[in-house]
């Protein structure tokens, strides 16, 4: 007799309890009482609402078990601290298999094995497959607003690179002399590049692109993300690094679902008639800096203008540091910086990962605060 998903759940979670040790439960009074991120990330989320999202890849409801049966709660649980510590596959199964806190955390028992690194490998590609993270982001969100967080009003875009995995490779130059049968050429050898073969090897990561800022030169992705006036992600795009920034502000809103009346903030590499009609036909309030115009012969027109766009800029800009904030700390605490995934598919997942575990933290923070 097959039975449904709920009435398997209730006896994998009778066996998961059967199967801790007096050891477990010794080790769980005592971090019960600890302080610490993971444990209050632990309690801020509603779990029944994220378990509902995984059950369609839970494997435990079907006959193949195998390496990979494993709770999805369980991998999330995972991904969460791989996230948070910016950790390699590997350096994240040394760590739950020796950290108890970690264990604990993933609800996994001592007497239990921890997925290895290969495990953990395939459980990505299948959440990647069954677009779960951007599910899960979104979840997350919903119970951010559910708490009275406003999610989507008051929001800025902005955009950051995310350089490639794979660095791009340079380009080698070989010297070619004639050899064999080949006929050699007195007036062919004296030009400069007659001898020489120019050959490039292109970087193992295809869909990464080129893009420079200032003097600065990325070879990778641009993240464009909206968020509130709290910092927390509403939504993330991410495209190679050679994509004009004003290209996104059309797909960013209609991912985000702002609030009709809410407002935009944006820099100057978003204004643009188009993007003001999409403004205007999502009811937004346009906030994004917009540039001076030329002014070589003083017309005074010209110039009451651009001191009226200068005064317009610099009160937009008063909240610019909220998402210079938010990048900071997502380059520095959660690897944003550099993608340990080559092409776009893996890069994106990783980004919106990236924005969970900071709205989670976020999100602790803000409670504490308050």
């Amino acid at each position: 007799m097959l039975l449904d998903s709920n009435e398997l759940n209730i006896r994998w979670c009778l066996v998961e309890r059967a199967a801790q040790s007096f050891t477990d439960l010794e080790i769980i009074k005592k971090i019960k009482s600890m302080d610490h991120i993971l444990l209050k990330i632990d309690k801020i989320i509603d779990w029944c609402e994220i378990n509902k999202i995984l059950s369609p890849i839970d494997f435990r409801n079907t006959s193949h078990y195998g390496r990979d049966c494993y709770s999805p709660e369980t991998m999330y649980r995972m991904f969460l601290i791989q996230k948070y510590y910016d950790l390699s596959d590997r350096e994240l199964e040394f760590q739950v298999s020796t950290n108890i806190l970690f264990s604990y955390f993933c609800k996994i028992s001592f007497g239990n094995p921890v997925p290895d690194h290969t495990t953990i490998k395939r459980w990505r590609d299948r959440f990647i497959k069954h677009d779960v993270f951007e599910k899960l982001l979104t979840d997350f969100n919903n119970q951010l607003a559910a708490k009275g967080y406003a999610i989507r009003a008051g929001s800025i875009i902005d955009a950051t690179f995310v350089n490639s995995q794979a660095r791009p490779r340079r380009k080698e130059i070989i010297d070619v002399e004639p050899i064999g049968d080949e006929e050699y050429n007195d007036e062919e050898a004296t030009q400069s590049d007659a001898n020489i073969s120019y050959t490039k090897e292109e970087s193992l990561d295809h869909e990464a692109r080129w893009s420079a800022k200032g003097k600065s030169f990325y070879y990778g992705y641009k993240n464009t993300a909206i968020v509130n006036m709290e910092g927390l992600f509403n939504c993330v795009l991410t495209t190679p690094a050679n994509i004009p920034d004003c290209n996104l502000l059309g797909l960013a809103v209609e991912k985000a679902h702002l609030i009709p009346g809410s407002s935009l903030d944006g820099d100057k590499g978003y204004p643009s008639e188009k993007n003001s009609e999409i403004l205007i036909n999502h009811q937004i309030e346009n906030k994004i800096m917009n540039k001076k115009k030329p002014n070589p012969q003083n017309k005074l027109e010209i110039t009451q203008y651009n001191e009226a766009v200068t005064t317009r800029n610099k009160i937009i800009s008063q909240t610019r540091f909220v998402i210079e904030r938010t990048w900071g700390y997502a380059k520095l605490k959660l690897g944003l910086a550099r993608s340990r995934y080559r092409g776009l598919l893996k890069t994106h997942n990783s980004n919106v990962l990236t924005a969970l575990v900071y709205n989670c933290v976020r999100s602790v923070n803000l409670q504490f605060s308050g």
